[in-house]
């Protein structure tokens, strides 16, 4: 077993492989796209020599892990720490030894972030992956939140209903800073969500799975008062047995709230995704959203299926 080093850009497929054996052998509900791992490349915010590591067995990889951080400069500031351990290379001390580098790398991001902020180190993990939440808890890490997945079938969705004044068009590309600043408006705040700058907006909209010709903007009088960004994700088929149209940010600017236009925005993504031949709508959302948004998923059809736990330790001034 080799001692930790940083991950290169010809180490993404073993790590892809590695991530498919830990989806497979953990029973995960998804299938990770090599494409996403691709995204490391590009990701404006990420360094491979500081900011992965990777441990070899033999001629595959047995873990790997990496911190991932949007800059921000309000509300407040979060390092995110992802990783896994081949299950053929589990209690032998790796997910340990990778944490703990990760909790220092995280700790060292923090302390360049403006230290008027909150700063915290988060992870997550599906509420069934005993080890991994159990890996967090003996490093100090807290359950902050409770991130639901929900899930409706296709076959019978209502009319699109139109609200007053509000018209329903497809995505446009050309208005991205608008809808960037929508987001930044609407979203920020939600589930310690922090502001995106250009280049983090510019990274988002590049991700696996983005189906902008399955995506909606509502307008009124001219200008975006919400939207709903959808992807597609055709891997997970086969662990599911559904085809699966994502609405991955459904963002109303706060002054937009309660007119109808969520519910407009996904209902018309519903039939926007059976359009598309696909056979349920899914979702995630903060289970205990200040802003109603569970109810509203609840009231067009949408129920859970999978829970998300994500845990949290927050770095205090005395550890800048």
């Amino acid at each position: 077993m080799s001692q930790p080093r940083p991950a290169r850009p010809d180490d993404l497929a073993a790590i892809h492989r590695l991530v498919r054996r830990v989806e497979i052998a953990d029973r995960i509900p998804i299938v990770t796209p090599a494409e996403e791992l691709d995204e490391w490349r590009t990701d404006p915010h990420f360094s491979f020599a500081d900011d992965s590591r990777v441990v070899e067995a033999g001629d595959q990889l047995a873990a790997w892990g990496r911190v991932w951080h949007r800059p921000s400069d309000s509300l407040q500031v979060r390092v995110f720490l992802l990783g896994a351990v081949d299950p053929a290379h589990r209690r032998r001390g790796l997910g340990g030894a990778l944490f703990g580098w990760q909790l220092a790398r995280a700790r060292e991001v923090l302390r360049a972030q403006p230290r008027d902020l909150r700063a915290f180190i988060r992870t997550q993990a599906y509420d069934f992956e005993d080890g991994a939440i159990a890996l967090y808890e003996r490093h100090g890490l807290v359950p902050v939140r409770y991130v639901d997945e929900l899930v409706r079938p296709l076959d019978r969705i209502e009319p699109v209903p139109a609200p007053d004044g509000v018209e329903l068009v497809p995505w446009d590309p050309a208005r991205s800073e608008e809808l960037r600043q929508v987001y930044n408006e609407g979203f920020s705040g939600e589930g310690g969500a922090t502001p995106l700058d250009r280049d983090g907006w510019r990274h988002q909209q590049t991700v696996a799975g983005m189906r902008f010709d399955l995506s909606w903007m509502a307008l009124r009088a001219g200008e975006v008062a919400a939207f709903s960004l959808n992807a597609h994700f055709p891997g997970d088929e086969e662990v599911t047995g559904r085809r699966d149209g994502w609405i991955r940010f459904l963002v109303t600017r706060r002054g937009e709230r309660r007119r109808g236009l969520g519910s407009a925005l996904l209902l018309a993504s519903c039939h926007r995704f059976r359009q598309a031949g696909f056979t349920h709508a899914m979702l995630g959302v903060d289970s205990d959203n200040p802003s109603g948004a569970y109810r509203l998923y609840e009231q067009v059809g949408f129920r859970r299926l999978h829970r998300s736990i994500q845990h949290q330790l927050e770095m205090t001034r005395s550890q800048a």
